[in-house]
């Protein structure tokens, strides 16, 4: 099924507009300590999680991604927190379930996610359907072995999709939109069936993709910049104040 273009809302448009200025972006708070108390002790986590001052934003997050995906393995799991650490923002769980991930019950990292996640990057980076079948299956179509990682699932693997296919630009026309609960209600009034996209489903993810890019084409938005000022309209975030890019060199302890 091809899902049909069709009107955002006006509040939506409107954001989207004002989001291209691209003055800053909207910080995502969290609490340092907490993110501390959980990853500090896990090898190759190297994030000084006080450098960021309780805020992070999407600009700064898929910038220190990248820089760390460039160090190949050895940054994954610096990759990875910092892309859960936006994700999570000031949820309670965000550093906890981080944590689960990494380790899966083996502490101090669990070697098996670390090598996934690597590996995750090549697909990641080829496209949609590619990379959300090598997350969310434990086998590949050609038989070889998947990415799917034990208590990561699309809500949140999207997201590390997201930072990982971004390349440092947080409105990358090559960037990879989050499918989470908070997105799949609110395109749903938009959608040709009944309750949008279904999480979980490949086929789905890569309609929900080639759907954002359709509706950000008249407002030359890439299917990211959509997805931002539908999700910021949705939590009522339009008139918070966004942050200017800051230098963090220090991130990196």
């Amino acid at each position: 099924m091809v899902v049909k273009a069709k009107a955002l809302a006006a509040d939506i448009e409107q954001h989207l507009t004002k989001a291209r200025s691209r003055d800053g972006y909207r910080p995502v708070n969290f609490s340092a300590p907490t993110w501390e108390k959980w990853l500090r002790d896990i090898e190759r986590v190297s994030v000084d999680f006080r450098a960021f001052k309780g805020a992070v934003t999407r600009g700064e997050m898929v910038a220190l991604v990248d820089t760390s995906l460039k160090r190949g393995r050895e940054g994954v799991a610096d990759a990875f927190v910092i892309a859960m650490l936006w994700g999570h923002g000031k949820s309670g769980y965000g550093a906890y379930r981080t944590h689960e991930v990494l380790t899966q019950g083996t502490a101090p990292l669990s070697g098996d996610v670390l090598d996934r996640l690597h590996a995750s990057v090549e697909p990641i980076r080829r496209g949609p359907e590619s990379a959300f079948w090598f997350m969310n299956n434990l086998n590949t179509r050609e038989g070889g072995v998947g990415g799917k990682v034990r208590s990561l699932g699309p809500a949140f693997f999207t997201k590390w999709m997201y930072a990982v296919s971004a390349k440092g630009d947080p409105s990358s026309s090559e960037a990879l939109p989050i499918l989470d609960a908070v997105m799949r209600s609110a395109v749903a009034p938009m959608w040709d069936r009944r309750g949008g996209p279904r999480m979980g489903r490949t086929a789905d993810y890569v309609e929900y993709t080639n759907a954002l890019k359709q509706w950000g084409r008249p407002f030359d938005a890439s299917a990211v910049d959509v997805e931002e000022a539908i999700f910021d309209v949705s939590q009522g975030y339009t008139n918070l104040e966004r942050l200017a890019p800051r230098p963090l060199e220090r991130v990196f302890g």
